[in-house]
């Protein structure tokens, strides 16, 4: 006159006690020790009956839950009784377990999972020939499956140090049920999945991102090449030439150089974003570095018939790489220089206030949106004006926002006062480099 509704155990003592909650007819709740000093098929048996239990009170057969393939399943557990409880929750839960092995200890599972393909593996992590968070750094290393952690041991920093290491779920054992167990089953096979895609779409990424660059890079050569037989065939190195001839064949230069300008700019890119934590800052004086650039672009502003007002003082050495501030440096100037019309004037100031450096430049040219300013420093984004511009790719302040902010500086843009042209602003902390 009564039915078994729960069992619960203690699997973690000597000897395999519990107790049993019936339900009488009467509708009272009982609960009865029961002793499970037993071959091991009473323990599935009870469970069994349970389940079954469970689907009378339902009133129905239990749902089962499809998997979208045929997985199998690793059980790593040395109780052979709490391993039975498993198997039969399992083998009433899922409907597409093509083989659910047990293994008991550590050496027996990474022998399975190099056997056979392993879906899912469910690790307890106290075993006979390893313990604590070894075993999953063990099993981890042996298998690329999903791995579901089963201990009795309620410890949350272990269980936090386990997803850590790569454990897709950390479970209770006494917490354990079919509902629980499908639940986190389901959810680890899904992560698993997810992360799988995810790392073939960066691998695929990396892959394009490497050819990318190495092709940018050949491409480099043979323009410079191509450069230096053009300037010998305009200042008549090859025999005499007409004032057309030599007036295209620098417009072809000029081409290449503007070319170049791109190529470069994507190397850079390509080597800020695959090394960003590979900056090697070195003491360096940004007011000399200013200046001797700015003396290299004299001709053209001259040219263009625009003003360079030059504020700099002398701040003396900042941690900086050299290199790639003057690639800063060379972007802002020649962003100015190609938007300040004919006439205009374009000004550049570097100051510090001990705790900051700041290198600002200002033109009067047609300034930038407010609608676009904070899109402006993104990889490939070309405002309206820098899309009527010629060989623009929206590269050069990207690269200037990645070499900046690896310097842990920061960098923006406003417009000038009466809103004639831009000003962008760069900071950068004069922290003293560690020797």
């Amino acid at each position: 006159g009564r039915l078994v509704t729960s069992i619960r155990f203690n699997l973690l003592s000597s000897r395999s006690q519990g107790f049993a909650n019936f339900i009488s007819y009467n509708g009272n709740v009982r609960e009865r020790p029961i002793n499970l000093n037993c071959e091991t098929s009473c323990l599935t048996s009870l469970t069994q009956l349970i389940l079954t239990a469970r689907k009378v009170r339902l009133g129905g057969l239990m749902e089962q839950t499809h998997l979208k393939e045929t997985i199998s399943v690793l059980i790593v557990e040395d109780n052979p009784l709490f391993a039975k409880a498993i198997v039969a929750m399992l083998r009433h839960t899922f409907s597409s377990l093509s083989i659910i092995s047990v293994a008991t200890s550590l050496s027996d599972a990474i022998n399975k999972v190099n056997e056979t393909k392993v879906g899912v593996v469910l690790l307890d992590l106290t075993l006979p020939d390893s313990n604590g968070l070894e075993t999953l750094v063990s099993m981890s290393s042996g298998t690329k499956a999903p791995i579901v952690v089963l201990t009795g041991q309620d410890d949350e920093e272990a269980a936090m140090e386990a997803l850590k290491i790569g454990a897709q779920d950390y479970l209770l054992k006494g917490d354990i049920n079919h509902r629980l167990l499908a639940k986190s089953v389901n959810y680890a096979l899904e992560r698993h999945r997810s992360q799988q895609i995810n790392a073939e779409r960066i691998r695929l990424y990396e892959q394009r991102e490497d050819f990318m660059a190495t092709l940018t890079h050949d491409m480099k050569n043979p323009l410079i090449g191509a450069n230096r037989i053009l300037e010998l065939m305009a200042s008549g190195g090859l025999g005499d030439l007409s004032a057309q001839h030599v007036k295209l064949l620098l417009t072809l230069k000029d081409s290449n150089e503007a070319l170049l300008a791109l190529i470069r700019n994507l190397i850079e890119v390509y080597r800020f974003e695959k090394d960003l934590d590979k900056i090697e800052k070195e003491n360096t004086d940004l007011r000399k570095l200013v200046n001797t650039y700015l003396d290299t672009v004299a001709p053209i502003l001259k040219d263009k018939q625009i003003k360079m007002a030059v504020n700099c003082q002398n701040i003396g050495h900042v941690p900086a790489e050299h290199n790639s501030m003057l690639r800063v440096v060379q972007n802002l100037v020649e962003n100015a220089i190609r938007f300040t019309p004919p006439g205009g004037s374009i000004s550049i100031k570097l100051w510090t206030d001990q705790s900051n450096v700041f290198f600002q430049i200002a033109d009067t040219g047609p300034g930038v949106p407010e609608n676009e300013r904070k899109r402006l420093f993104q990889r490939f984004y070309q405002g309206r004006g820098g899309k009527e511009s010629t060989f623009g790719t929206g590269l050069g302040l990207y690269l200037c926002r990645q070499i900046v902010e690896a310097h842990d500086g920061r960098i923006w843009c406003e417009n000038s006062v009466g809103n004639r042209g831009a000003t962008f602003t760069l900071s950068l902390p004069v922290t003293p480099i560690s020797v």
